[in-house]
C-alpha cells in the first residue's frame, strides 16, 4: 500500500508486442520524506512519539485520534505496518508540495504481509441463530437460517460482509421491502429511499374485513376522500397500525424506487 498526495501523469502501463497496452505498474520504493511517523492500528498507542518502535494508533487525519497523533500538523511520511487493516476514515487537513508530498506508505522493513485501509467496521461477538422465543414473528421455516447479534444502538450498519478463507461475500441484511441485487457496484440500487415525512391516516371503510395489523397498503388514495396528503397516501407504502371494524389507521410513507 503506498498513496502520495501529489498528482503524477505516468501511467502505469507499457506497450505490448500486440497494439494494445498491458498493466506494469512501477515497483514500489520506499522514499520518505524528512519527517516519518509510524501507525500500528493493532497495537500503536497515540499518546507515544509515533516512531517505529512506539507507533501511533491512529492517523492524525482520523476523527478518533488522540494525544500527541491528533496533535500532528505539516507535511510528514506516514507508515502503516504491513499484515495490519486500519480501520477508520481520513480526512485530510493538510496538503504538500512539488517535492514534499505527503505520504501514506509502509516501510518494508516493518511489518510482514499487506496492510490496508478499510473504511468498514469489525463486528465482534456472539452470533446467535434466532429461535422461537427470540424471534416469534420470523416464519418458522426461515427462523433456524437468521442469525443476529446485539449491536451498539448508534451502530447502523447498511451493507454486511464476511471474510472467511480469503473470501469476501456479502450478507443480505433482513428489510422490507425486500429487495435484490441488480447493480454489483451499488448494491443498495433497489433499496427504497424515503422522500416524505411519515404520518398517521385514518381510512374509514365500509368494511375492515382482511384486513390485520402490520400488512402493507399500496395506492391508499382511492379509499381517502380528504384532500390533505392525498399524493402521499396514494403514492406511499403504508403500515398498517390499527384495525377497527369501521376504520383502519396507516402510517403513510412516501417512497421513491
Amino acid at each position: 500500500m503506498a498513496c502520495v498526495l501529489w498528482l503524477v501523469s505516468t501511467p502505469p502501463a507499457a506497450v505490448a508486442a500486440e497494439p494494445d497496452l498491458t498493466w506494469a505498474p512501477t515497483p514500489f520504493v520506499f522514499k520518505p520524506g524528512a519527517s516519518v511517523r509510524y501507525i500500528d492500528f493493532e497495537n500503536g498507542n497515540d499518546a507515544d512519539p509515533g516512531t517505529k518502535a512506539r507507533p501511533w494508533k491512529h492517523h492524525p487525519w482520523d476523527k478518533k485520534a488522540t494525544g500527541k497523533a491528533v496533535a500532528c500538523k505539516g507535511t510528514h511520511t506516514y507508515c502503516f505496518r504491513k499484515g495490519v487493516a486500519y480501520r477508520g476514515a481520513l480526512v485530510a487537513r493538510e496538503s504538500g508540495e512539488a517535492g514534499n508530498p505527503v505520504r501514506l506508505t509502509v516501510d518494508p522493513t516493518w511489518g510482514t504481509g499487506a496492510a490496508g485501509l478499510y473504511g468498514s467496521m469489525k463486528i465482534v461477538g456472539a452470533w446467535q441463530r434466532c429461535t422461537a422465543a427470540t424471534a416469534p414473528d420470523i416464519p418458522a421455516e426461515g427462523r433456524e437460517q437468521t442469525w443476529f447479534i446485539d449491536l451498539d444502538g448508534s451502530f447502523v450498519p447498511r451493507l454486511l460482509w464476511e471474510v472467511r478463507e480469503r473470501q469476501v461475500t456479502r450478507i443480505p441484511i433482513a428489510r422490507s421491502p425486500n429487495w435484490t441485487v441488480t447493480d454489483p457496484d451499488d448494491p443498495r440500487s433497489e433499496w427504497w429511499e424515503l422522500t416524505g415525512a411519515v404520518l398517521e391516516v385514518r381510512l374509514d371503510l365500509d368494511t375492515t374485513k382482511g384486513f390485520a395489523v402490520g400488512d402493507y397498503l399500496t395506492g391508499t388514495g382511492r379509499w381517502d376522500d380528504r384532500d390533505e396528503n392525498r399524493d402521499n397516501v396514494a403514492r406511499g407504502h403504508n403500515r398498517v397500525l390499527e384495525v377497527t371494524d369501521e376504520s383502519v389507521r396507516i402510517d403513510s410513507w412516501q417512497w421513491k424506487k
